[in-house]
């Protein structure tokens, strides 16, 4: 008897629903992976639009975050001498070998270095064969041939000096302003992928080197080739020249976990060429992995929190509600390998940071009071099924590059890789565990955590002077969550479809919904949804939804 208590026990916490979440999510049934005898790591995914054309990217597990102190800008630098020369192809012949073929630099051949992976991106039709060789070749030789050459090496200190200089502009200073606060405890704070100009101008050819043969081994990498191309042929271009590679050990990928700063702290970021005054509340939070169901889930709330409140922000702005406040917006950015950050945002109207800290204040602490209606729910899990269902329609003419860069997310973040069809169907199934209380339930995790900041940007010296203290913000702080605040009433979808045709509304916020889904809310209260399409044919499908 005692067995079968435990028994019975046993299978029923096994069908437990947070059991049942935990299990793991598919591998869309296109995509083909492997491992050569080296150790390098490819995906295959054929996709036929555009005809004829082909994605290949190298992509090696290795940013700016492994640089040691005296590197700070070799991982970007070494990106930018694989087109100054290898062994078949030396000097310039790399760049002259593309022309050739006539691909452009910049459109058809590219590269990337961030914090945790550097790229190379060629993208080309697959009717030439002999070309599809030779740069199979190049990217070969990427892997193991690079030269260095000492004058090549000081010519491109110029060009990356040129890059740094180029980007000193009022977004750059805004986000050198920012980071000490989004980025405390991170590695990320201390290497930037540009780094360092003084490293740019002394390091050795032989520093380089160092850096790349440490980094660029196969067991370090993989490669993603997705277009229209068959997946036989793409296997064997792949074995055919990267199987040479010597099976080397790159050096162990080291990490650096994230500390919370739990402690509450206050930016001012004036700069004159700032576009608009504001006031802005950041959390920062582990990042969620999607690996399973749970995670599934998880992301869902986290991603639907986001839009309810700019759903909501919007909705009282365009209502006239909020008339003291120009625009606002939500977001979670990522901001280490492990870390997250999630934020609120207004635009202060008529440079009155006073009258912007109290609409952001009181939208916070109604959500604090009273959460989301079942309504507003409704109708988010509503219009994203309505976006996953065109995407399954929509499937076959999904965006190259998009989807090449989603592999390689997949590749970078070791994450399953999923088709439409059961990111629709898994939404479908899951999302009915995401409820208001749920969301509340995540919410008041979001506001309990410590680990946040307030940030104001001005652009003129008479929003300088009416910027907050740090005490008053606090004040305001107590005196919202002291006061008794009115629920919010959805609306619903009750939009005229009636518009002057003197109107134009402009873009108040951006947002990334899904591969190929872009959600734009207007001034006007009204949302565009843009679905990219790779079909030949230039034309625009309209739906509209009420």
């Amino acid at each position: 008897m005692r067995n079968l208590c435990f028994l019975l026990t046993l299978v029923a916490t096994l069908l437990l629903p947070g059991r049942l979440i935990a299990a793991a999510l598919p591998q869309d049934e296109k995509l083909i992976t492997g491992q050569l005898d080296n150790g390098l790591r490819y995906m295959i995914y054929p996709h036929a639009q555009p005809k004829d054309q082909v994605n290949l990217w190298l992509q090696i597990h290795t940013g700016s975050l492994q640089e040691e102190d005296n590197e700070r800008g070799v991982a970007h630098f070494v990106e930018h001498m694989m087109f100054n020369g290898t062994k078949t192809w030396p000097g310039n012949k790399v760049i002259e070998t593309f022309e050739s073929m006539g691909l452009r630099f910049g459109r058809d051949v590219n590269a990337y270095t961030s914090y945790d992976e550097t790229v190379y991106q060629v993208s080309l039709p697959t009717t030439q064969k002999q070309n599809l060789q030779q740069v199979m070749a190049i990217f070969s030789e990427w892997g193991n041939a690079a030269t260095f050459d000492k004058l090549e090496v000081d010519a491109e200190r110029g060009v990356i000096t040129e890059e740094w200089r180029a980007h000193q502009d009022a977004k750059w200073r805004t986000s050198q302003a920012r980071r000490p606060f989004l980025l405390a405890n991170t590695r990320n704070l201390e290497r930037e992928p540009i780094g360092l100009m003084d490293t740019v101008a002394t390091v050795t050819p032989a520093q380089l080197r160092q850096f790349y043969q440490r980094w660029y081994q196969p067991n370090n990498m993989t490669f993603i080739v997705v277009g229209d191309i068959d997946s036989k042929e793409a296997l064997a271009l792949i074995k055919d020249n990267l199987s040479k590679l010597p099976a080397n050990k790159a050096a162990e990928n080291r990490v650096w976990p994230t500390k919370a700063e739990n402690h509450l702290r206050f930016n001012i970021i004036n700069d004159k060429e700032n576009r608009v005054n504001g006031i802005a509340l950041y959390y920062r939070l582990p990042m969620v992995q999607v690996s399973d169901e749970q995670s599934f889930i998880e992301q869902a709330e986290w991603s639907m929190l986001v839009q309810l409140f700019n759903q909501r922000l919007q909705e009282r702005i365009q209502s006239g509600e909020l008339k003291t406040i120009s625009g606002g917006t939500a977001r979670s950015v990522k901001i280490a390998p492990d870390y997250q950050s999630l934020f609120f945002r207004v635009n202060a109207r008529d440079d009155n940071m006073q009258d912007a800290a109290n609409a952001l204040m009181a939208e916070l602490a109604t959500i604090d009071q009273h959460g989301f209606s079942a309504e507003e729910l409704d109708d988010v899990k509503s219009t994203r099924l309505t976006w996953l269902k065109n995407a399954v329609d929509q499937q076959a003419e999904r965006d190259l590059r998009m989807l090449t860069s989603r592999l390689a997310s997949s590749s970078l973040n070791n994450t399953p890789f999923l088709s439409p069809e059961e990111t629709y169907q898994l939404s479908k199934r899951l999302w009915q565990q995401v409820t208001v209380q749920s969301l509340a339930e995540k919410w008041q995790q979001l506001r309990k955590n410590q680990d946040a900041f307030w940030e104001q940007m001005v652009n003129n010296e008479v929003a300088a002077k009416n910027a907050l203290s740090p005490a008053a913000i606090l004040a305001l702080e107590k005196e919202y969550a002291n006061k008794k605040l009115a629920a919010y009433i959805f609306p619903g979808r009750n939009l005229s479809l009636t518009v002057d045709a003197d109107t134009q509304a402009e873009i108040s916020s951006k947002e990334t919904l899904a591969e190929n889904l872009t959600s734009l809310t207007l001034s006007n209260g009204a949302r565009v949804i843009l679905a990219k399409s790779a079909g030949e044919e230039q034309k625009t499908t309209n739906y509209c939804r009420i």
